[in-house]
């Protein structure tokens, strides 16, 4: 029917307006659902700029915890540097009451060489003024208690006993002095000696303390550190965890809402 115009009659408006006016309460609801789909795109779009700021937010507060321990890290290694000196303090102090020991002893061999050197030498003495004493004494050397001699010798002058007994009174005397003098000063050493040693040992004490302190903190501080850096880190990554699965699935709703959506465009068009 070529050239041949087709003219409508009132039967296809008729068919026409009643195809349309059936698409209508399809085409209104497509809309409808069009308009809830963009309503609900905006919405998870304000949720992702939402759940973005949160991932923002945990992550600077990781930022933040991983700077506080490595502040807790810093402190550990100021008391590892602690109680290392006081280690160092504590050998020192060690050397030097090691060292006053062996001192005290020195000592204490010294008076005791002193001593018997003493008692020889009196013992000594003792017996010589016994056997002076015991010897028949000489007339014509007026009392001299000394033998061999029948004459006296040039500028030789007798002795008598009394003379004798001054002198070796004297000379026991001067050892007996010399000898208190010496103990004193050795006492005196060893009670000073004494004192810096007890100094030493409270000194010693007081840095043994102060070092098992040191380590007690150090300890303490090293696993509440660790025990909060891996709490706060679980924590977080469960909120990041659960934040990515939320987004996932809103994500996920949104691609079957909008595979929905365009099955119900095809289907109208095909209609």
């Amino acid at each position: 029917m070529e050239g041949h115009e087709y003219n409508r009659t009132e039967d296809d408006s008729q068919i026409s307006k009643k195809g349309i006016e059936s698409v209508k309460p399809n085409y209104k609801g497509l809309r409808t659902k069009v308009m809830d789909c963009l309503d609900e795109l905006i919405l998870s779009r304000d949720k992702n700029r939402i759940l973005q700021d949160e991932l923002d937010g945990l992550s600077s507060n990781f930022q933040n915890l991983n700077h506080d321990h490595s502040d807790t890290y810093k402190e550990l290694i100021n008391l590892k540097k602690q109680l290392s000196d006081s280690e160092k303090v504590c050998r020192a102090l060690k050397e030097q009451k090691q060292e006053l020991e062996d001192s005290v002893n020195e000592l204490e061999e010294l008076l005791d060489n002193h001593q018997e050197e003493e008692k020889n030498r009196l013992r000594f003495v003792y017996s010589l003024y016994k056997l002076l004493k015991e010897t028949p004494t000489n007339d014509k050397r007026n009392g001299s208690p000394l033998r061999g001699r029948s004459q006296p010798m040039e500028n030789d002058e007798p002795i008598s006993w009394e003379t004798f007994q001054s002198l070796f009174s004297e000379q026991v005397t001067t050892h007996l002095v010399e000898r208190e003098s010496l103990k004193k000063e050795v006492a005196a050493q060893k009670e000073k000696l004494n004192d810096q040693a007890q100094k030493l040992d409270e000194a010693f004490k007081t840095i043994k303390s102060i070092t098992e302190k040191y380590e007690s903190e150090k300890n303490e501080l090293q696993k509440k550190s660790q025990n909060e850096l891996d709490e706060q880190r679980n924590k977080f990554e469960h909120q990041i965890e659960m934040l990515e699965i939320d987004y996932s699935e809103k994500i996920k709703e949104l691609e079957d809402t909008l595979r929905e959506l365009q099955e119900q465009f095809s289907e109208l068009l095909a209609s």
